[in-house]
Order: structure tokens, then C-alpha cells, then sequence
């Protein structure tokens, strides 16, 4: 999907704004213009979450009743689409896809957004639930029924671990125990094919990378156990705990470069490297099983990828026909990184009005 338009009001230090975007999307000016919360009106639009980690109230500017977000998006075959967001503070969000009403999970499928900028190490310094959304970001897009899926494995888990708080009886808790070890099964199994074609889209980008690391993929899985005592052990530390302790909510990704895991190994500046290259595969994987076509959102690029690396990324989204939103301190940033004939909308974000210099 190609955004054509993005009008926003109401979103933290921002103006009202109407921006006409092309495939290459540049947003310069001083830290604290407003850059960063120009990415974040198309995120919010898109996945009703800010990236900086905030509750969606927070980002409603002072004094404003509301935010309200609008894009008119263009699809593959060249269809135009509506879609609006609205936030009172304090309500729940109003989402509507062409004027009727519609729901987060519907917008966030039509409009495959990623967001990769300071803090998207994360990835593979943080917490396992990071890299199992990555992995879920894939297969909601690439796979029917997934989200139905995991909403069952989800609802299994909550009534199972509220049982254990309970320490409701072992009859009580065997239906639940039987759904979450078959969901769970079914997601770890998709979430590997997933990770198997996502190793194959990433071989031909990595020597485009000065890291130049062979990079491997594996799912680790907690499986249940194989026997009658494993079971009344494991029943009996959950009992103490209050929670399961298998399951795909306890799955991780690992990410291995030779000499050991990659997050060890690497230095920062290859962790940054490796994650857009990973972030780059991903919305390769979607437009080749679904066409959808993804839009990035690099926050501080320059400063987050030397020069090399930098252009690599922006060479890829122009082969690829991703479209981009880049913020950037100075409108000069990218020369050197783009050939000279490359098409850049630019805009300049200044106390928090943004204005086209094309």
C-alpha cells in the first residue's frame, strides 16, 4: 500500500498537517521539531500504538480534545483506499477504512507499517517477546487465520494461569492445558516455516552489509512434557508460580553469527546493521506472499547506520518498491547515500509545522 496522503491534527507538538508523499519521503529539521512525531502519526494510523512506548492519550497534544489521523492509500493494483483514526482522551479509538467502520486489526492488515530507528536493537538485546512479535508480524500478514489462532492460544493461556492462581484441581485444568499445548503447537510450527523463508529472503542482503556475518535462525521452543511425572512436576511449580510454563508465549528467535549468538558477538553498530537487514527481509517476505507492499519508517538514519550501510538500506527500499518515511537533522544528509536522479520528496519540520521543500 502507498500512502498519497497523510493529514493529521491533534498529535503532540505537530501543527495540522496534510503531507503528499511520494516512495522516498524525507522529513529534516533540529531535534525536537517534530520529525520523529511525523513518522509516529502514520505508526499510530496503522498499529493504534506509538513507537516511543507511550499510551496513545499521551501523544494528544496539550489542550486538544483529540487526535485524528488520515491516509489515503493507493493498493497494487492501483485502487484507492480511506483510512481514518480518531482518539478522544481518555476514549476508545474510532477506526474507519473507506467510511465504514472497522476494526485495528483490519487497518494494521491493509497497512503493513514498520518502524526502525533508535531502540530497535531491541530486537536482539531485548526481552523473547520482541523477537516473537517480529515472527507474529509476519505470519498476521502472510498466513489467513493466524490472528485467530493466537487469539485462542492467548485465551487458553489467561484461563489456564488463572486457574493455577486459583490452584483450581487438576480436572479443572486439563482442558486448557490440552488447548494451549495444541495451539501452541500449531503457532511454533508456522513460526519456523516463517523463519525458514525469512532466512532465505535475507541471504542475498547480508553481503550488502558491512557486517558481512553468515547469520543463522533458529526457534527455540518449550515443549510440553513427554511423560505422566514430567506433567505432575511441571503442574506442581506453576502451581507455585501462578503461571504456565510452557508455550508459544515462551518461545524465543536466536540469531547466530559464527562465534556464538549474535547479540554477544556483534558489535552496536552490526547489532543496527543486522536489524535493519532482518526489518528489510520482512516486508521482502510479505510483498512476495501476499504483494502487499510495506512502509518503513527510519527514524535517525544517518545517525543510527554509517554511510555504507545507510545507502545499502536505501538502495534496497528503491529496488524493492517500499515505500519510506526518513527523518534526518539536515536536508543535505543523504546526499552521497541516493545517485542524483532519485526522486526525494522533501519536507522541512520546523516547531512542529511541516512544510514540502519540493
Amino acid at each position: 500500500m502507498y500512502i498519497a496522503r497523510l493529514d493529521g491534527s491533534g498529535l503532540r507538538n505537530l501543527q495540522p498537517f496534510s503531507l503528499r508523499p511520494g516512495q522516498l519521503n524525507v522529513l529534516a529539521g533540529d531535534n525536537g521539531s517534530g520529525k520523529s512525531s511525523s513518522l509516529e502519526a502514520l505508526h499510530v494510523l496503522a498499529t493504534g500504538r506509538s513507537f516511543r512506548g507511550s499510551r496513545v492519550d499521551g501523544a494528544i497534544s496539550h489542550g486538544q480534545p483529540a487526535l485524528t489521523l488520515f491516509a489515503l492509500g493507493c493498493d497494487p493494483e492501483g485502487r484507492e483506499h480511506r483510512y481514518g483514526y480518531r482518539k478522544e482522551r481518555g476514549g476508545e479509538p474510532e477506526i474507519r477504512i473507506d467510511g465504514e467502520a472497522a476494526s485495528l486489526g483490519d487497518i494494521a492488515a491493509a497497512l503493513p507499517v514498520r518502524f526502525i530507528g533508535p531502540g530497535s536493537e531491541d530486537l536482539l538485546e531485548g526481552e523473547p517477546a520482541e523477537r516473537r512479535g517480529f515472527l507474529d508480524w509476519i505470519l498476521f500478514h502472510v498466513e489467513h487465520g493466524y490472528l485467530a489462532l493466537w487469539r485462542r492460544a492467548n485465551r487458553a493461556l489467561a484461563q489456564r494461569n488463572a486457574l493455577l492462581k486459583q490452584r483450581a484441581a487438576p480436572a479443572a485444568l486439563k482442558p486448557w492445558t490440552r488447548e494451549l499445548a495444541e495451539a501452541s503447537v500449531r503457532i511454533a510450527a508456522l513460526r519456523q516455516q516463517a523463519l525458514a523463508e525469512l532466512e532465505a529472503e535475507m541471504a542475498p542482503l547480508l553481503p550488502r552489509f558491512a557486517f558481512m556475518e553468515q547469520v543463522e535462525l533458529g526457534y527455540a521452543r518449550t515443549a510440553p512434557p513427554d511423560s505422566d511425572a514430567g506433567w505432575a512436576e511441571l503442574e506442581a511449580r506453576e502451581r507455585e508460580l501462578g503461571y504456565s510454563l510452557f508455550g508459544f508465549q515462551r518461545d524465543d528467535l536466536r540469531l547466530r553469527v559464527p562465534g556464538g549468538m549474535a547479540r554477544d558477538i556483534l558489535s552496536r553498530g552490526q547489532k543496527k546493521a543486522l536489524v535493519y537487514a532482518l526489518l528489510l527481509a520482512e516486508a521482502a517476505l510479505v510483498r512476495r506472499k501476499t504483494g502487499k507492499i510495506s512502509v518503513l519508517l527510519l527514524d535517525d538514519l544517518c545517525s543510527e547506520l554509517d554511510d555504507r550501510n545507510a545507502a545499502q538500506v536505501l538502495a534496497l527500499v528503491l529496488e524493492t518498491g517500499m515505500q519510506a518515511f526518513i527523518s534526518v537533522l539536515n536536508p543535505r544528509d543523504l546526499d552521497g547515500l541516493l545517485p542524483g536522479t532519485v526522486a526525494r520528496h522533501m519536507f522541512h519540520v520546523e516547531h512542529g509545522v511541516i512544510r514540502p521543500l519540493d
